[in-house]
């Protein structure tokens, strides 16, 4: 110790000696001064990271000033308002305006990274006030007209909203005005839906609604259960493949990743999203008129968009659920101008059985779903028909995005994304076998399988370049490739023998796989308020099944949609603007030609009132097929030459209201009118009914209707919202019902949904959500001719904590517990006939008998998560 003292010494005085050097020459880093600066002058700075993220200054500026001359020799300059304590910096090299134009970016005040589709008002004293949305890069980009001085309001969900007051002779130069958000106290990384009507104020209304907990049965986020919290979806059970909107059937969403079709869209039978929440940003639905950008089939589009990952920092986050456990890692390739993201989740079903989530699989599987029949002890003997046996369960996604901004902001985005399931599980179920000499019938229990597998492989290339002030120029392209097989040895036939109910249970087996690759290119130009674009895909789609019915049925069909579209929009008058687009389809498979016209008026009589009224006609080109009491992988088949592509009519009317601070209430009301709907033979459970070309029908028509109310209201530290669905949705075919309109076995009548957040401490909150819907209809009565009797009405009472609290300057934990249906209600999910055990006569025999089957009951879950 004593040798190493004259070292320790000497080491200290060369420090000491290199620190008093340092300070004589002075440096300080550009971004160090800023901040500086904002906390002694008050003055707000509004600059790009990648503008100031190299440059120190010889020496530390005390006033504004000072400042300015100091980043001259940069090529900076700045633009003071003193009069809303604001300054802009900007770079010499960008040429003057000759018109008034805002240039903005929106980003987190902490990662830098791009906020997509934020919330943006622009109001002044001149001319209406403007509703916008910042692009998929946090960009903005507006035309000022004639107004001088003007207020800007970004809003994003999970951020502090910001409003900043502007002088247009401040923004001479043509220069991007960075906006950053900084991060609200709790926010526990669910995936947040912007419910985009062409920016309509219900957007505000929506946003404040989808916050409000996951309510989710496996402990991971699900934004296509987070969407029957709105109006215009209908409400499901907790095994769920999509989302039914506004009269379609749940095959009719679209899901983009990215702009890249996603063709499964859940894990583990509908409960759990195929996306990690930790790496989407945000995402937009478009419900009624989608804009003429989008293909949109007739259920809406839901199109997420994954992070972009920090531009300032390397930073990471882990997760455990009771269902699965997940990781992403982000940072700077090139500090402040590019980032990379990866993102991975895996199920821990197989290794730890929290919350005895290993029930999920035999529920999802049917190999054990609860119904009337046993528990209400219908049966005779205390014998099981069915016993749950080894199951093997398994579920994973990967994301990972990389992200390059350039110095005159064009961008360039790459993204991939790997997910699947691969879910078996064996089951004993009692089968008649003839035993003995002479042979006897006999009850036996015999092992059978049932395999649900299936996997989804994304890649996409973006690259967005601004021509001039008023032009901007994007390019997509990406390729999806999905696979999918199910097997049920023990699959339930059940047909109607007669118009009295009677019903006969045929176990056999059924399985079917399919494969689909689909390839597309999209440019698309947008010149002031025309955008114009071009889409080529190539799909290449193969379905293969084998069934009671069909011993081996093979479709193989390869085909080329190619698409232009012209979107439009503009003022009529002050108060009134139009949003005009047409989409224009070429179907090789069968040379179908189709014309997708869409049209919307929005006024705005009042600041605090606005009004719209549309119309839109969407084709379906993809078709999955579904099942009513299976939730097995998403088989898609494709439209052909003798199964023409469906067509939807939809208009749509509706009035917004803000009513007062913190309160929206709005009433939209739709019409909607389909064709050629495909459904499949299994469905009808009659064997007279079967059809001798393929599996499914395309001549079925649909009809829907409905008016839907929302109420939102903000108080301080609570929020709740209300909303009501009255609707009915119908279909018709010539092969049921004696060719007469009936009711679909979607349709719910009536549909209330009360949300309730309360956050008594920064840090925690509290939130609760009530789900009444009138019952759907019973499938039964149908093919018996009696009529459409209805299920129970569902009920069902959904809480949730959320707890977050900081862990120094960027890191955060954050934690949330929940229970799904809280008081363990019975709600029926469909009704069909099963097999009982009748050993009332001299051999027992199997039987069949009606049973309603019911959803998950009482159901804990839990999630947390660490960032640093």
């Amino acid at each position: 110790m004593k040798v190493l003292m004259p070292l320790i010494i000497i080491f200290q005085l060369f420090a000491s000696a290199s620190m008093l050097s340092a300070q004589s020459t002075i440096e300080i880093k550009l971004k160090s001064a800023i901040d500086q600066l904002q906390e002694e002058t008050g003055y707000r700075f509004l600059y790009r990271e990648a503008l100031v993220r190299y440059i120190k200054l010889s020496s530390a500026p005390v006033t504004i000033p000072e400042f300015e001359a100091l980043i001259q020799p940069f090529n900076l300059g700045l633009r003071v308002d003193e009069k809303n304590m604001q300054v802009v910096l900007f770079s010499i090299a960008g040429q003057i305006q000759q018109n008034g134009y805002f240039n903005a970016v929106i980003i987190d005040h902490i990662t830098g990274e791009r906020l997509p589709y934020a919330y943006v008002l622009i109001e002044s004293d001149i001319g209406p006030r403007r509703v916008l949305q910042s692009d998929l890069s946090g960009i903005l980009s507006v035309p000022l007209d004639s107004r001088n001085q003007f207020t800007v309001r970004v809003q994003y969900v999970s951020y502090e909203s910001v409003e900043l007051e502007f002088d247009s002779a401040i923004l001479k130069r043509d220069t991007q005005v960075p906006i950053s958000l900084i991060p609200a106290a709790l926010s526990t990384g669910e995936i947040i839906i912007t419910a985009s009507v062409f920016s309509s104020q219900s957007d505000s209304l929506y946003r404040n609604l989808i916050n409000s907990g996951t309510f989710n049965a496996a402990g991971e986020a699900n934004s296509i259960r987070m969407l029957q919290q709105l109006p215009s979806v209908y409400s499901t059970t907790a095994s769920s493949a999509g989302a039914g909107i506004r009269g379609s059937n749940a095959d009719a969403l679209q899901v983009l990743l990215d702009g890249t079709p996603i063709y499964n869209h859940s894990h583990l039978f509908g409960m759990v999203d195929s996306f990690n929440p930790d790496a989407i940003r945000t995402s937009q639905f478009f419900y009624d008129i989608t804009p003429a950008t989008y293909q949109a089939p007739p259920g809406g589009t839901l199109d997420l968009v994954t992070r972009t990952g920090s531009l300032n920092k390397f930073s990471a986050t882990a997760g455990l659920s009771n269902t699965a456990v997940s990781a992403t890692l982000e940072g700077p390739l090139k500090t402040g101008r590019s980032s990379w993201l990866i993102s991975g989740r895996h199920s821990i079903l197989n290794n730890v059985n929290l919350f005895n989530s290993s029930t999920l699989v035999a529920w999802g599987l049917d190999i054990d779903r609860k119904n009337s029949v046993t528990e209400n002890g219908i049966t005779t003997t205390t014998d099981r028909t069915v016993i749950p046996g080894d199951f093997d369960a398994a579920f994973y996604d990967v994301h990972a995005k990389f992200y390059i901004e350039n110095k005159d902001y064009s961008r360039w985005i790459a993204g991939v994304y790997f997910g699947g399931d691969d879910t078996n599980q064996e089951s004993e179920r009692l089968t008649r076998v003839f035993t003995g000499n002479p042979p006897r019938p006999t009850l036996q229990y015999n092992t059978y399988q049932t395999k649900n597998n299936w996997g989804n492989r994304s890649f996409n290339l973006q690259h967005f370049n601004r021509i001039n002030r008023n032009s901007f120029f994007e390019f997509k392209s990406g390729f999806s490739y999905y696979y999918t097989s199910y097997l049920k040895e023990d699959f339930r036939y059940n047909r109607v023998a007669d118009q009295n109910g009677n019903t006969i249970i045929l176990v056999q087996p059924f399985s079917n796989e399919s494969e689909l690759s689909h390839f597309f290119i999209n440019p698309q130009l947008q010149n002031g308020d025309f955008t114009y674009g071009f889409t080529w895909n190539v799909i290449i789609a193969d379905y293969a099944e084998r069934s009671f019915n069909r011993p081996e049925f093979i479709q193989k069909n390869s085909t080329h949609l190619s698409e232009i579209y012209l979107q439009h929009e503009y003022k009529l008058v002050d108060i009134l603007k139009a949003e005009n687009g047409i989409r224009i389809h070429h179907y090789s498979n069968g040379n179908y030609f189709r014309t997708s016209p869409r049209i919307r008026f929005t006024a705005e009589p009042h600041r605090r009132i606005s009004l719209s009224a549309g119309y839109s006609r969407n084709h379906q080109f993809l078709y999955r097929i579904g099942f009513y009491n299976q939730t097995t992988s998403e088989i898609w088949i494709t439209a052909n030459d003798n199964q023409p592509p469906s067509v939807t009519d939809q208009f749509t009317a509706g009035l917004y209201i803000d009513l007062w601070r913190g309160a929206g209430f709005q009433a939209e009301a739709y019409l909607k009118r389909q064709d050629k709907l495909r459904y499949h033979e299994i469905n009808i459970q009659a064997m007279q009914n079967t059809n001798p070309e393929n599996p499914w029908f395309v001549d079925f028509q649909g009809f829907s209707q409905g008016v839907e109310l929302l109420f939102s209201q903000r108080l301080g530290r609570a929020a709740i919202s209300q909303s009501y669905t009255l609707s009915e949705s119908k279909l018709n075919s010539s092969r049921l019902n004696n060719g007469e309109w009936f009711f679909a076995e979607w349709d719910r009548r009536h549909q209330l949904i009360t949300t309730f957040s309360y956050s008594p401490i920064q840090g925690i909150q509290l939130n609760a959500s009530f789900t009444f819907a009138t019952g759907v209809p019973d499938r039964q009565s149908l093919f018996t001719g009696s009529g459409m009797d209805r299920l129970d009405d569902y009920l069902r009472t959904d809480i949730s904590v959320d707890y977050s609290v900081n862990l120094g300057s960027t890191g955060k934990l954050a934690f949330q517990f929940g229970v799904f249906n809280l008081f363990d209600r019975r709600n029926v999910w469909y009704r069909e006939a099963v097999q009982i055990v009748n050993d009332s006569g001299p051999r027992p025999v199997l039987e069949p008998a009606m049973a309603d089957v019911y959803d998950l009951g009482f159901r804990p879950s839990f999630s947390v998560s660490l960032r640093l």
